[in-house]
């Protein structure tokens, strides 16, 4: 009887198994159509950011290491994504762009805008041998806006293509929507801040600089910003001990409100262009 009963069971379970489509995502978490949303995806010790703009733009900033590419482009897919129409890779440290290459592969990229430095490592060479494979022409970062159909985004730097350090490269850029806006630093350490403080670098959100760093995130920064709600993408227990304490500590000093990957997991940020509301998890 036990046996006949396991055979019973096992013919419903490949029927079923069968009857699975695996082309299509799990589950699914449609964004608003009414209005914009900012995904911090949880990719541990890395960086993913999502723009959804109400007018259905899409905006990917950074895309977590090279084991995270898959992962990535399964959650835009469940988001109901399909298009990329600008993809920010900040700096090409293998945190920040490691998943670019299959996101580029399996995606519908528009746009590619990164520093102009170059790294000798798999995940850079990576993004630009499947950008070429794409037909994609990546276009080098510097100061410049882009006018969206109801937002822009604002590059304050790199300012120059000659930094020692590639940290201090990064992207940083501003998503701004009616009375909203965001600011994103990438990695970028303080003594390369002091360049842009007499830029307009004010936003309701700060994506904090190197996952929490001690050397990023200047109290002249978060004085001349007026942040109300502050980022943090990082892995829970990782090797660099981030956030620093210190960083932490300036954060508060400014009331700003702490927001971390490790501790939240996705972080969703929505917003009509003035309210706000932020909440852990799609």
């Amino acid at each position: 009887m036990l046996l006949i009963l396991l055979a019973v069971l096992m013919a419903i379970s490949t029927h079923y198994y069968d009857r699975i489509d695996f082309s299509k995502p799990a589950s699914s978490h449609s964004l608003s159509t009414q209005e914009a949303t900012i995904v911090a995806l949880d990719v541990g010790q890395g960086e993913c950011f999502l723009i959804h703009t109400q007018q259905q733009e899409n905006i990917l900033i950074d895309a977590g290491n090279p084991q995270d590419g898959r992962h990535i482009v399964r959650r835009l897919k469940e988001m109901g994504i399909e298009k990329i129409d600008y993809l920010f890779l900040t700096h090409p440290h293998s945190d920040h762009i490691g998943g670019a290459d299959y996101v580029i592969e399996h995606m519908n990229v528009k746009n590619i805008c990164m520093p102009k430095v170059f790294h000798d490592t798999a995940s850079y060479r990576e993004v630009l041998e499947a950008s070429a494979r794409k037909g994609l022409k990546i276009e080098s970062a510097k100061p410049k806006i882009y006018t969206l159909k109801a937002s822009t985004i604002e590059l304050f730097a790199p300012v120059r293509e000659d930094y020692e350090d590639i940290n201090a490269s990064s992207i940083v850029l501003k998503w701004s929507y009616n009375d909203f806006a965001m600011l994103f630093m990438g990695d970028l350490p303080m003594e390369e801040e002091k360049a842009l403080l007499g830029a307009d670098l004010s936003a309701d959100v700060l994506k904090v600089a190197h996952h929490g760093s001690r050397h990023s995130t200047s109290e002249e920064l978060l004085a001349a910003g007026g942040y109300r709600y502050a980022v943090l993408s990082l892995g829970k227990d990782n090797d660099y001990f981030y956030p620093h304490p210190s960083l932490i500590e300036r954060l508060q000093k400014y009331n700003i409100e702490i927001w971390r990957t490790d501790m939240q997991g996705d972080i969703v940020i929505v917003t009509n262009g003035k309210e706000i509301s932020i909440r852990s998890g799609l």
